[in-house]
């Protein structure tokens, strides 16, 4: 009798042993923790569209005027680059776009940066596909000595000036042509200026989604070790009446702990993931400041 009675107490400090240990783990794998940064946020700027008053020339045709895009272009980068800014690329969507222009103009004979319908130069840019930051549109019409004159001209207006000085500006379109407007023949001409949005690389969507997707499991996991913990606190202030019962809460501590390294894990996967993000925010973000 005695000696089963011994048996028993020995019994229960063994337990009792191994549940204390088991809660020391338990505790110290709980302590560990990661304080995560939020993903920055980021919101592509107001598209700008730089559109001074169109400028007609009232000087009346003496001689035949030889005007061409390229020399355009030529003169205006000359310009540019006298005052110390990066020349202008030409670019085939925005000779497009001033081409639409154009034609627009001619054929429903107005002389505005905005159409008869409501369209500016972002709706042309957007309909044949650049995707801009800034755009700037010179307009002229009249008679012109050459291409030179032309650019000249524009220079002599502040607004227009400023448009082909601007260093925002990385790209160039231009088309000219003499027609029939309102009655008489004279030269239509438009510049448009863009920097396209490829210029400042947008922050990876994927990695954002990502994000989301770890946060969403993250969240899981850690509502899971909550109710967890809870039932182990819980049942770890009652009485044991058999090894069984000791067991359940024990495997209860491994599974607890299990999660706690998962949720460990998870969390610096997710840290490392929120880190790349905000740089790639913080690029896009400078690139902008500095256009």
């Amino acid at each position: 009798m005695v000696l089963k009675e011994s048996r028993k107490i020995l019994l229960i400090l063994i337990i009792g042993l191994f549940f204390i240990l088991g809660l020391t783990l338990w505790k110290k794998v709980l302590t560990k923790e990661i304080l995560l940064k939020e993903p920055i946020s980021f919101k592509i700027p107001s598209k700008e569209i730089l559109a001074p008053e169109p400028l007609t020339f009232l000087i009346e045709k003496e001689t035949e005027s030889v005007l061409s895009n390229e020399e355009i272009i030529k003169f205006t980068n000359y310009y540019r680059e006298e005052n110390d800014i990066a020349e202008l690329n030409t670019n085939q969507l925005l000779m497009e776009a001033a081409e639409n222009k154009l034609n627009d103009m001619f054929q429903k004979q107005y002389f505005a940066h905005i159409s008869p319908e409501g369209d500016d130069a972002g709706i042309i840019l957007k309909e044949i596909g650049y995707d801009y930051l800034v755009v700037g549109e010179n307009l002229a019409r009249g008679y012109f000595k050459d291409s030179k004159d032309l650019v000249d001209g524009w220079m002599k207006s502040p607004d227009h000036r400023e448009n082909i000085l601007n260093p925002k500006f990385r790209e160039i379109g231009v088309a000219q042509r003499e027609g029939k407007f309102q009655g008489k023949e004279q030269y239509l001409a438009v510049q448009i200026f863009a920097s396209p949005l490829s210029l400042c690389p947008l922050p990876d969507e994927s990695s954002l989604s990502q994000i989301q997707e770890k946060e969403e499991e993250l969240e899981e996991l850690t509502k899971k070790a909550e109710i967890l913990r809870g039932e182990i606190e819980k049942e770890s202030q009652e009485e044991f009446e058999s090894e069984a019962e000791f067991q359940v809460v024990q495997d209860k501590i491994k599974t607890y702990n299990a999660l706690v390294r998962r949720i460990n894990k998870l969390s610096k996967e997710l840290e490392t993931l929120i880190l790349n993000y905000n740089s790639q925010v913080n690029s896009f973000n400078t690139c902008i400041d500095n256009l």
